[in-house]
């Protein structure tokens, strides 16, 4: 036999074999055999039934329903909300989620019983952030809670709100913005002369700095740029008529880190010194994030600094923000509070940058004046605390030369160009 033939032989044999193999397999996979736990994850109702296995994470469609499978099957387990009644971005895996939203019932009355005394005590008026389908609204109400103030955009959650706003009447109403968009909300109303902001805070008294805060908002807070948004709206934007603010956040565990004053940390930045050095913050408690909806989605991207993360994907950290009420004073008005965020954007892009050769450049001279507190030529920014680069701030602010100094005209200009 030539070894063509043999070869087409053993060609022919392999054929068969490998037919035969592919129709058995295909007869073991007859749709009757197949066991519930094995089929996928659609019937012929549309009821979604997500393989118990952690490997399906996809993106489905069900009619109206869009989304990702492991998301709708934790609500649909979960069973507090409709599916069917809720926007669709919170049946979504997102990497970096611009907003949050607390769809479990019982979540919401454990926060509620670590929130709810402080607020009652306060005795101010009460703002909510984004309220969702209420869940932690009605909580917080039953607990004693006077008024509470809702604001929320998405139309599909008003199926749940309506019934309560008829339930508690005058001790609930409803404003339709989304307040984690502050900042652009101020602008829109500053671009057009309009009257949003006046819309979401009216009702409430406004206060002077001195005095008791004016008001309490509640969110959950998925970025820092609502901080930021916040405490600058208090310096110098439509919150500044207010006086001081309480704030009660639900928040990563590596936001809540920000308030951590560390030195020489990652996270001692100018923003971030400004939030601790202008509020006294308080960790509250913990919740469980798979309460908190849309959820992460699973990245390989490394990130620098991966422990500051590790708890984000698991829990929620609950604080408590206040105003210090002697951040301001005669001595220290809201424009010298934006002076001292811009000395810190100036001289805190480098870690190494050393205080009395960067200061000798704009003060010549003062560098005598800083050795007498405790500096010398090697003392660097990022080396003090928040409150060492507020007390330094205030001490070169006394100084005779400091507003004729190149310093001045320096964060002038620089404070003209981003605003």
């Amino acid at each position: 036999m030539s070894v063509k033939m043999k070869t087409n032989m053993f060609f022919r044999m392999f054929v068969t074999k490998t037919k035969y193999l592919a129709q058995k397999e295909l007869r073991l996979l007859d749709n009757d055999q197949i066991e519930t736990s094995q089929k996928l994850p659609f019937n012929e109702d549309t009821d979604l039934e997500v393989n118990k296995s952690d490997d399906l994470d996809e993106e489905v469609s069900l009619g109206n329903i869009k989304g990702n499978a492991k998301v709708i099957k934790a609500l649909k387990d979960m069973g507090d909300v409709d599916v069917n009644r809720i926007p669709q971005i919170c049946l979504s895996k997102v990497q970096s989620p611009k907003l949050l939203y607390l769809l479990n019932k019982n979540t919401a009355k454990d926060l509620a019983s670590i929130i709810a005394n402080d607020i009652i005590q306060s005795n101010v008026p009460v703002v909510e952030v984004n309220s969702g389908p209420g869940f932690l609204t009605e909580e917080l109400l039953k607990a004693g809670v006077p008024r509470i103030y809702m604001n929320e955009k998405y139309e599909e959650f008003y199926w749940y709100l309506e019934p309560l706003l008829k339930k508690y009447g005058k001790r609930l109403s409803l404003r339709k913005y989304n307040l984690l968009q502050l900042s652009f909300i101020q602008s829109s109303d500053n671009r057009i002369i309009g009257n949003k902001m006046q819309d979401i805070f009216g009702g409430i008294d406004t206060k002077q700095w001195d005095q008791e805060p004016s008001m309490q908002i509640i969110s959950i807070v998925p970025n820092k740029p609502f901080l930021y948004s916040v405490q600058y709206s208090m310096i110098d934007q439509y919150l500044s008529s207010f006086g001081r603010i309480i704030l009660y956040i639900v928040t990563k565990p590596s936001i809540a880190k920000v308030f951590e004053d560390i030195p020489d940390s990652s996270l001692h930045k100018p923003r971030n010194i400004f939030l601790q050095t202008m509020f006294d913050s308080k960790v509250l408690g913990s919740l469980p994030r798979a309460s908190f909806f849309p959820f992460n989605s699973n990245t390989k991207k490394k990130r620098p600094n991966l422990k500051l993360y590790i708890d984000d994907n698991e829990k929620m950290s609950v604080m408590r923000l206040e105003a210090k009420k002697d951040f301001l004073s005669d001595d220290f008005t809201k424009h010298d509070a934006l002076m001292f965020l811009y000395f810190l954007k100036s001289h805190m892009r480098r870690r190494d940058a050393r205080i009395i050769p960067e200061l000798e450049k704009l003060m010549p001279g003062c560098g005598r004046q800083l050795i007498r507190h405790n500096l010398n030529i090697y003392s660097r920014f990022s080396e003090l605390s928040s409150y060492q680069l507020f007390i330094l701030f205030k001490i070169i602010k006394s100084w005779a030369q400091f507003e004729n100094s190149s310093f001045v005209e320096d964060l002038k200009f620089r404070f003209e160009q981003e605003t």
